[in-house]
């Protein structure tokens, strides 16, 4: 049974080669998955199992669209040669003298003959077997012997090329229409998801190919199907439940969801074990995103690491080569932590991730199985809204595909934005420091004080008020009832900041005083909403009388040279609280502030973050702030620096 027709024939992307046109049962077929979720159907086992189907897909959606084939890490010396298998097309990349990439078709221009069977390393040049026709590695022909041709004759006569070639996310895509649109275009809102993770620096640790018997759409759509979890991942459930994927998708041709906030337990993946990406902002650090770039590759990235999964169909229909890479964040080893430890970390880690795709495999290769029993019974699946939208996403990209079209956004699903909303909320993430003291009152010598007088003055550390106790002396009434302000700032924040998210803890502060550093218990409340500043502030000052709160905001599209700067870094306890006084004491930082797991936070000026970088031996995340005026005057005032 076939299901497209032999006539006519229409337009390939593929030079000298027509594309079957799709037939009316092709058509049928799909119509039932080519509606909204709530009334679809799932895509009809055909399209996994028909072995006259599979040509016109790989011709159609591997022909027509970027996708996937390999990553940088791999070509990224010059000599690197590396042979890709698409269905029955086979395609060269390789990296010149220059580093540039190159992606040719594995044919010879004499007769025809595959060039290269392999992948290979510190190659010179690419020699055909069959009459020894020789190409440098840009494509460009270097002789033929024992014949000598003209030199206009050569220049005509390199390896066909692939028309796109582009990189993403480390990533190398490709493209064969004759002149294909940029990657960007087909990527969408993408790129500035992941705009503070630093793909194209990672430290590639480790590949595991298989040879799965199972189509390789059936890998996309088990990547996107966290519904099956607690079936499939016992292990992986203690931590990931089901219900705690939200939807971080917006338009493109991907597949994206989140899980957030992660929870360490005791996994090779807990955030204790790495250095995170160091740009990442702080809800970033806590999640973990899941995308599928269609057609063939999925990517996991952890705040510290990154996976993916490449798939390209094989010759044969139903079965699929894949790999899997776990990549780890630029500096991702702890400072104390050896190199051999770390490394054992990552193999735990490698560990870990093939493990869940081991027993992935065992699913696909049931459902292909299952598929293949149902072929002609007629049977389209049943679809769950709540769990299956990004199935039905992907499915409804392949249709729109085989027609040549980009996915119809209209026809998808309305999702929730929470994460996203958390992740672009910068203009109001505050951070209001209320100071706590162990003493109840603190004398604080000041010139020019008269007898008996009484007024107030505002301060970082409380309200300041003369009792006429001593003629050089006030007395500085301390924040004993911190824990009690906070928690009346965090009713203030629900009751009047739209969609508030409020944490409270406890943490260390140090900062320069009298003459010496000082540290203070203190309490440290952070609201995120999407309200607008005035809004945040205007609440909290209801309950918190400062005439010099402590309120800062990440700022997000701002110049380098930007002057005020928060950094964040993982230490150790111990190196965390000696780091915290030291930059205090040097004066290029106006505060430090530690929390019992080692996290260090700074304040600073441009001019001094190279410093804390140096002195650290820790990748350091930053992020442009603002606040209010006065706490930003004193934190230039604060950052003199001292030898």
């Amino acid at each position: 049974r076939c299901l497209w027709s032999r006539m006519p024939r229409a337009f390939s992307t593929i030079p000298g080669m027509e594309l079957p046109v799709l037939s009316e049962k092709l058509e049928e077929l799909a119509r039932p998955t080519k509606r909204r979720i709530e009334e679809a159907k799932v895509l009809h086992p055909a399209f996994y199992t028909d072995q006259s189907y599979a040509q016109i897909e790989r011709e159609r959606l591997f022909g027509m669209n970027w996708f996937a084939a390999a990553h940088v890490h791999e070509v990224s010396n010059p000599g690197d040669v590396k042979v890709i298998e698409v269905g029955k097309t086979s395609i060269i990349l390789t990296c010149d003298k220059d580093r540039k990439l190159h992606a040719f078709y594995n044919s010879c221009r004499h007769r025809g003959a595959r060039v290269c069977s392999t992948s290979t390393t510190g190659c010179k040049q690419l020699v055909c077997p069959y009459h020894w026709w020789a190409y440098r590695l840009d494509g460009s022909l270097k002789a033929t012997p024992p014949a000598a041709l003209p030199k206009e004759r050569k220049e005509d006569l390199g390896l066909l090329p692939i028309p796109g070639l582009e990189t993403f996310a480390g990533l190398v895509f490709l493209n064969q229409l004759p002149n294909p649109p940029p990657l960007r275009d087909f990527l969408g809102d993408l790129p500035e998801k992941l705009q503070r993770y630093d793909l194209d620096d990672m430290e590639l640790f480790s590949q595991k190919k298989y040879d799965i018997g199972g189509d390789w759409k059936l890998i996309a759509e088990n990547f996107v199907d966290f519904y099956h979890i607690d079936a499939v991942h016992p292990e992986l459930s203690r931590f990931s439940r089901v219900d705690d994927h939200l939807p971080y998708q917006g338009d493109g041709q991907y597949v994206g969801f989140v899980t957030s906030p992660l929870t360490d337990c005791g996994g090779p993946g807990d955030s204790v074990k790495f250095n995170r990406f160091p740009r990442l902002r702080e809800v970033e650090s806590q999640a973990a995103l899941f995308f599928h770039i269609f057609p063939n590759v999925s990517v996991t990235i952890y705040p510290h690491s990154v996976y993916t999964l490449l798939t390209l169909p094989s010759k044969t229909p139903g079965r699929t080569e894949e790999k899997l890479t776990l990549l780890m964040a630029p500096q991702a080893r702890k400072a104390d932590v050896s190199e051999d430890e770390h490394t054992e970390r990552c193999q735990a880690l490698m560990d870990f991730v093939t493990n869940i795709n081991d027993e992935d495999v065992v699913a696909i290769e049931n459902l292909q199985i299952g598929l293949a029993n149902l072929e002609g019974q007629g049977m389209h699946g049943q679809f769950l809204p709540k769990y299956d939208w990004p199935v039905h996403r992907f499915q409804n990209m392949v249709l729109s595909g085989l027609d040549g079209d980009a996915l119809r956004e209209e026809f998808m699903p309305k999702l929730g934005n929470a994460f996203e909303q958390q992740v672009l909320n910068v203009a109001a993430k505050l951070n209001v420091s209320i100071r706590h003291f162990h003493g109840h009152v603190r004398k604080v010598k000041l010139a020019n004080t008269t007898a008996g007088g009484h007024f107030t003055m505002p301060s970082r550390r409380g309200a300041l008020s003369s009792c006429g106790e001593d003629d050089n002396a006030i007395t500085v009434w301390t924040t004993e009832d911190a824990p009690d302000k906070a928690q009346k700032i965090v009713a203030a924040s629900n009751a009047d900041v739209p969609d508030a998210e409020v944490v409270v803890e406890a943490i260390h502060s140090y900062y320069w005083w009298d003459g010496k550093v000082h540290f203070d218990p203190e309490w440290r409340v952070a609201v995120t909403t999407v309200a607008p500043f005035e809004t945040v502030k205007d609440a909290i000052g209801k309950v918190h009388s400062y005439d010099l709160p402590m309120m800062i905001y990440n700022l997000a599209d701002v110049p380098d040279q930007h002057m005020y700067w928060k950094g964040i870094v993982q230490l150790s306890t111990h190196d965390a609280t000696e780091l915290a006084g030291k930059l205090v004491e040097q004066r290029v930082v106006a505060c430090a502030q530690t929390t019992s797991t080692g996290l260090l936070a700074v304040k600073t000026v441009l001019k001094y973050k190279a410093l804390v970088d140096a002195s650290s031996n820790a990748a350091v995340a930053w992020a442009a702030i603002g606040g209010n005026e006065g706490y930003l005057k004193w934190l230039e005032d604060e950052c003199i620096g001292v030898k």
